[in-house]
């Protein structure tokens, strides 16, 4: 069977807005930086 890709729960940035933070249904938060 194929696995889903985790979804996307949430997202925040961060107070000076260079910063993306992301929550997934997997359990991982990743961070990105915006240039």
């Amino acid at each position: 069977t194929k696995a889903e890709p985790p979804q996307c729960l949430s997202l925040a940035w961060s107070t000076d807005g260079q910063t993306l933070y992301a929550g997934y249904s997997d359990n991982v938060i990743r961070v990105w930086q915006v240039v």
